[in-house]
């Protein structure tokens, strides 16, 4: 039986269930079905529609699911609740069952210098152009010392909002991304002064920014504590120290064997290819007569013993046939 904190993981600082939209990239019904369950087991309630959810949760493995593209392309929808709502992957619900935190985790990367485009308007802007524009940099870069306001990627993501939203966002077709970056770069000061009176008003929250900038920051956000600094110093130790441990291990410095055992294994290697190229290497016209001979002299019969006390004389040597006589030693005629 789970206990109370367990039960009331999905909620809010006030203690209100939290509301969990399931994405269409959600397609298997035993998946829906595993993911309804646990949100509810565990406090929190599934509605049928994004508008009025918290959290919107989608299947990355499925073309139409990736959590980046949808997640930017909320941040800037026409329904300001919505740009608050949190993008996570269907795993997300897994990793807060098994650490007892409902926490959202976004990081912002480093960024290069402002990037220079020379192309040219190519389609008048409209006042609502202009108006879709301040409100999507004022959402997503509201401070401009953070950088991208000029940068190529930025413009590049606002295209990409219509495939992930496409009646929400069907007016960014109406220039190209090079389009609406030249728009800016144009006229920066007048977009400028407008962007910083609306990011007054909006007060777009850390999850909502940009994922890249030129002051990077980790934080994390609660449903009841609100968003805090993310300090993983401790934690990067210690993953530092796992990835080393393998590139000591295989230096040779703890190997169970030796260096001397390793050396002496592999000089008896070396030898036995030695001696198994020797016996495989054929023999030349020389080596093989000398082989010859040396079988013709093993295979010639030893001489017969002399009795020396007088038993066998010289006469008796003397009726040894002609053909091993020759093969006596010249010596062995005087001993008698």
């Amino acid at each position: 039986m789970e206990n109370v904190e367990e039960e009331a993981l999905f909620v809010d600082e006030n203690g209100a269930p939290l509301r969990f939209y399931l994405h269409k990239s959600i397609k298997q019904p035993g998946a829906r079905m595993a993911l309804e369950t646990k949100i509810q087991r565990y406090g929190g309630e599934i509605v049928d529609m994004d508008v009025g959810s918290n959290v919107i949760l989608v299947n990355p493995d499925h073309p139409s699911g990736d959590p980046d593209k949808i997640r930017h392309a909320y941040k800037t929808h026409s329904d300001l609740e919505l740009r608050r709502v949190y993008v996570e992957a269907m795993s997300w619900v897994k990793n807060c069952v098994k650490t007892g935190k409902c926490i959202h985790y976004f990081f912002q990367k480093g960024m290069g210098g402002a990037v220079r485009n020379r192309d040219r308007e190519r389609t008048a802007f409209s006042e609502d152009d202009d108006y879709h524009l301040v409100e999507y940099l004022a959402t997503l870069i509201p401070d401009k010392s953070d950088g991208g306001r000029l940068g190529n990627n930025i413009y590049k993501s606002l295209m990409e909002n219509h495939e992930a939203l496409p009646e929400e966002y069907g007016w960014v077709l109406r220039h190209t991304w090079q389009s609406w970056r030249e728009r800016y770069k144009k006229r920066q000061g007048w977009f400028d002064e407008r962007i910083t009176e609306l990011a007054a008003e909006l007060k777009p929250t850390p999850h909502q920014k940009y994922h890249l900038s030129r002051k990077p920051a980790r934080y994390f956000a609660s449903h009841r504590a609100g968003y805090e600094m993310y300090r993983e110093e401790e934690e990067e130790e210690e993953e530092d120290e796992l990835e080393e441990e393998p590139v000591r291990r295989t230096s040779g410095s703890e190997s169970p064997r030796s260096a001397d055992g390793i050396q002496g294994e592999d000089e008896e290697e070396d030898e036995l290819e030695e001696e198994t190229l020797i016996q495989k290497r054929p023999l030349s016209r020389s080596e093989s007569r000398r082989a010859t001979k040396r079988m013709r002299i093993d295979s010639t019969p030893p001489p017969p013993l002399l009795d020396l006390d007088g038993a066998q004389d010289a006469q008796d040597v003397g009726a040894v046939s002609k053909g091993k006589e020759k093969a006596l030693p010249e010596d062995d005629e005087d001993v008698e």
